[in-house]
Formats: structure tokens, C-alpha cells, sequence
């Protein structure tokens, strides 16, 4: 092999060898041994240039090609049951950090999961998976540092914007007793005061109650809370309805609250929001 180092071979050399060697097959010896004999080396910094330096303007192999299904399917059943031990988790992980994506691959990837879905099967898998899994405390931090500066009913500045000092437990406390632990958008009630129900800024600014604006929070049930997001025309839609559900509370309270049928009010999302009204 020493005798090979450094000897470049013609085009038509390449071809006869690819010829030669088509059909043929490594034997599962073989492959241990081949596999054995690779593990542990490491390829030096000048060693990866040159292979980048020589593979820079070669399109990959697969690039245009398509597996077909039955290919598809061999490498699935082959797969299947396959772990990944910690040391090569940690290896993939480590290998990943610093990665940038490019725009241009997110949005390849994102037109290429488009209008898939999971089957039941795939989501019991991954509800299994994650199930009694802990976080550790620098994953939450990292978690939070990513989420600073997002947006939140008004634009920040790349720090996280804090709740007024007015939205503490006992406001929290007091919103879910006046409107009786109950959900004004779809009538759900907390039963014996226990469930999954939220305090909803209507005007979506956590500063209110601080800066000029009134603190105006409202109950709502986990599901219609999570309607109340997206996009800015939903947003307004659900800041409409629940504005006025919250200006109408004294006519509420009139006709009996416990009877009030909260479904009949959807159509007050066609109202306009007029802050200060």
C-alpha cells in the first residue's frame, strides 16, 4: 500500500477498477475487521483540509438521485430496534454544537415536512419517549436565555419584558374568583377550584397595571388560552371579544352569571378594540 501513496490514477485506471470490483461483496468478517481497524483514528486538521480542498466543487452522489421505496423500506427494517449508546449520543451532540443552518436549508427542510403527519403509532412513540424525563437545570437556563427577547404582545429589545409587580398570586387568585374558576369563552369550569385554567392579559402587555394602561386579566381554560395566539389579526380577533366580555361584566352579573350561555358572544369578535373605553 505504501507504494500506492501519492500516485494519482488516470480516469480510465479509476473506471477499470470500478468494473472490476462491482458485484463484489464484503463478507461480515470482513466488515468487523475493515470497522475494528478504523476505530480510534483521528484525522489531523491538515488532513481534513486537504479533503476538503480536494471534494470542493464535486457534486455529492446522491445529489438528483432518489431511492426507490423497496431500498426505502430495507434500510427502515434495518434499522429498526437500533440504539445509540450514550458515548455516541454525546459524540452527535458534541459534533453538532456551534452549527449554523442556513436559511436556505431550513427552508428546504420545512418544504419538505410540509403537510406530512405522523402516524398514531410515531406519536406513542414519541409520547413514550419523552415521558419522565427530567430537564436539568442548565437545559432550563438555556431555555430561558432563548427565549428572552421574543416577542410578547409588544416588541422587546433583546430583554425579556417582566410582569408588573401587580400581577402576583393574589391578583391571579382574585381574577379566578370574580369570574367563579370558570372559562369565559367556552364555559369550562374548575372543578373545586383545581384544573388548568390561566389569568389572559386581554390587552397582551405584561406591563399593565404599571404603565398607563389598566390591568385587565380574564379566566380562561388551557385550550382557549392557546387560541388567543398566533397571528396579529387572531390576537385582535380574541382582544375584541374578550375587551368586551370584560366591559360587560356588570350586565353579566345583572342577568344571573352562572346561566349566561358564553358560547352565544363569539360573534363580538367583529367589534373594534379601543383601548381606554
Amino acid at each position: 500500500m505504501c507504494g500506492i501513496k501519492g500516485r494519482i490514477f488516470s480516469e480510465e485506471h479509476k473506471r477499470k477498477l470500478s468494473e472490476a470490483n462491482k458485484g463484489n461483496k464484503h463478507t461480515k468478517e470482513t466488515k468487523i475487521k475493515m470497522s475494528k481497524a478504523q476505530k480510534g483514528k483521528k484525522l489531523t486538521e491538515e488532513h481534513k483540509r486537504k479533503l476538503s480542498e480536494a471534494n470542493k466543487g464535486n457534486s455529492g452522489f446522491w445529489l438528483g438521485k432518489k431511492r426507490s421505496e423497496e431500498t426505502k423500506q430495507k434500510i427502515s427494517k434495518s434499522e429498526k430496534g437500533k440504539k445509540l449508546t450514550k458515548e455516541t449520543k454525546q459524540k452527535i451532540s458534541e459534533g453538532n454544537k456551534g452549527r449554523i443552518i442556513s436559511k436556505e436549508s431550513k427552508e428546504k427542510t420545512n418544504k419538505a415536512n410540509t403537510g406530512q403527519k405522523r402516524s398514531e403509532e410515531t406519536k406513542r412513540k414519541m409520547s413514550g419517549a419523552k415521558k419522565d424525563k427530567k430537564r436539568s437545570e442548565e437545559t432550563k437556563q438555556k431555555i430561558s436565555e432563548g427565549h428572552k427577547g421574543m416577542f410578547c404582545g409588544k416588541p422587546t429589545t433583546g430583554k425579556s419584558i417582566e410582569y408588573c409587580y401587580k400581577y402576583n398570586p393574589e391578583c391571579k387568585q382574585s381574577c379566578h374568583e370574580k369570574w367563579f374558576y370558570t372559562c369565559v369563552l367556552c364555559g369550562h369550569i374548575r372543578k373545586d377550584g383545581f384544573g388548568q385554567h390561566a389569568t389572559h392579559h386581554i390587552d397582551y402587555n405584561k406591563q399593565s397595571g404599571c404603565d398607563e394602561s389598566q390591568l385587565r386579566i380574564i379566566e380562561l381554560c388551557g385550550s382557549c388560552h392557546g387560541k388567543t395566539n398566533g397571528s396579529e389579526g387572531n390576537k385582535k380577533k380574541y382582544q375584541n371579544i374578550l375587551y368586551h366580555i370584560y366591559i360587560l361584566r356588570e350586565w353579566i352579573d345583572e342577568i344571573g352569571y352562572n346561566k349566561f350561555d358564553y358560547r352565544s358572544i363569539s360573534d363580538l369578535g367583529s367589534l373594534d378594540y379601543q383601548e381606554g373605553e
